[in-house]
């Protein structure tokens, strides 16, 4: 007769989710695409965004703001056909990384409403700029 006994008990600690490395990163990230960037983003969003680079990892919070125009102004680089299209998305992924830190950092220890309420004024910005992005789409 075959024995069954309970399955041990292993102690599993949950991952640290702070965004601490994808913070450390950003600043690196966004030097080493310098070059293509300068192709991508507008003269204001890339100002901002090598602004925001240089602040220390544990204090970097990247503004809704310019996460949209981020992504509005890689979209319009993607339609325009900038450059070759698949540079353009590899491009966006360590941004959007250093966004996700950004977002870890400051939310990680939040209750859910106060989270939620963060992810719904992102939503709210995009949709407060999605006009623009219109527009600007249709001059393409």
């Amino acid at each position: 007769m075959p024995l069954v006994s309970p399955p041990p008990t292993v102690a599993v600690e949950p991952p640290v989710v702070d965004g601490t490395r994808l913070t450390e990163a950003f600043a690196l990230d966004v030097e080493n695409l310098q070059s293509v960037l300068q192709y991508i983003l507008s003269a204001e969003t890339l100002t901002n965004l090598e602004a925001l680079a240089e602040k220390q990892p544990a204090r970097l919070r990247y503004p809704d703001a310019l996460w949209v125009s981020t992504v509005h102004e890689f979209l319009l680089a993607y339609r325009r056909g900038v450059m070759r299209r698949e540079h353009i998305v590899q491009a966006l992924a360590p941004l959007y990384l250093g966004r996700t830190g950004s977002f870890l950092r400051q939310y990680a220890t939040s209750p859910e409403p106060v989270v939620d309420e963060a992810l719904e004024n992102l939503c709210r910005e995009f949709e407060r700029s999605k006009p623009d992005l219109v527009r600007r789409w249709n001059r393409v």
